[in-house]
């Protein structure tokens, strides 16, 4: 028992650069407890593989990224199953050029292979996790939808702490860190990927809320940073680009190997599987009954004309008095 923690303690400095081995890390982890010989041969194993992958260039990549910049968090869950009895989470921060303004942010986008290029290409690796969920879920639905709440509770707090170092003034005021965490930030755009259509289309409004209450809290929570701006562009992903599906199953996965060897990240389309990206116009007011619409129906609330109506006149002592009415409304402006 001694042994494997020894060997466990390595890996687990190891799995700071070297992504690929987090899910079999994770799966031993959960056997420290209980720990048999079989166990310290799959470590060993582990270990094994790792020194015959030394001088292949595996690790992380710092190249120069030309701004704009955007954060793209990817986040993916495996379910449990026979031999794990709880969901495991993966989530990636990663730092990107935005090649993004090329898009409508009024339509979704079903994307053509050249399309695809705008969603990856060179990147910082910021933030990698790889580990049990730390919630209960009860369905593949929800297991996604916890990795998405953590994954923008990850991508948010990287994307406030950059704001604060290369978007703020100097020094930063606690009213601007507040309002960038609630907001987002205007200069450093969030996307959110994920391969779980049934959470895509849950969190575009395009199915009902789920039964599970939790479920449902979380789905609101994720729709309401779309609506805020927290959220720019939601992508729906084949599984065989998601990259942050190496995190939660132990497995060698093409898109996470081509990212720890040449720093770019990379999606694109399968033949009955397409890209598909979904963006919202941020709402300067969320109100409840915006929860109950979908993403076409908040498009088209948001798009209605402004009727604007003014009336000028002066009071006794020679004041002008105007009287703005907008949407029924009606303010004195003096």
């Amino acid at each position: 028992v001694t042994m494997f923690r020894s060997i466990l303690g390595g890996l687990l400095w190891l799995t700071a650069t070297r992504l690929d081995l987090i899910a079999e890390v994770c799966a031993l982890q959960s056997q420290v407890t209980r720990a048999k010989v079989a166990h310290l041969r799959q470590a060993n194993g582990v270990v094994k593989r790792a020194r015959q992958e030394v001088g292949q260039g595996m690790g992380l990549y710092f190249q120069k990224l030309r701004p704009p910049l955007r954060l793209a968090c990817v986040h993916d869950s495996s379910a449990a199953g026979n031999t794990r009895h709880y969901a495991q989470e993966g989530i990636l921060v990663l730092l990107c050029e935005d090649h993004m303004d090329q898009f409508s942010r009024e339509h979704e986008h079903i994307l053509t292979d050249d399309q695809c290029k705008a969603l990856g290409g060179r990147c910082h690796i910021l933030w990698s996790h790889g580990a049990k969920t730390k919630r209960i879920s009860y369905s593949t639905s929800h297991a996604e939808t916890l990795a998405a709440v953590s994954g923008l509770e990850a991508g948010t707090l990287v994307s406030v702490r950059l704001a604060e170092l290369l978007y703020s003034p100097r020094p930063p005021t606690l009213q601007g860190l507040i309002a960038q965490q609630e907001r987002g930030v205007r200069d450093l755009p969030i996307d959110a990927y994920t391969d779980c259509r049934d959470f895509y289309e849950l969190a575009s409004g395009d199915k009902n809320a789920p039964q599970d209450k939790n479920q449902h809290l979380y789905v609101l929570s994720f729709r309401e940073a779309r609506m805020s701006g927290r959220v720019r562009w939601m992508c729906l992903t084949p599984t065989e680009s998601m990259t942050a599906d190496a995190l939660t199953k132990t497995m060698i996965a093409e898109p996470m190997m081509k990212l720890l060897t040449t720093g770019t990240v990379q999606f694109y389309n399968q033949e009955k599987h397409k890209m598909v990206i979904r963006s919202l116009p941020v709402m300067s007011e969320i109100e409840e009954h915006h929860f109950d619409m979908d993403d076409k129906e908040l498009i088209r609330e948001l798009s209605k004309p402004v009727h604007v109506s003014i009336l000028i006149g002066y009071d006794d002592i020679g004041d002008i008095d105007i009287l703005v009415f907008l949407f029924g409304d009606f303010r004195w402006l003096r």
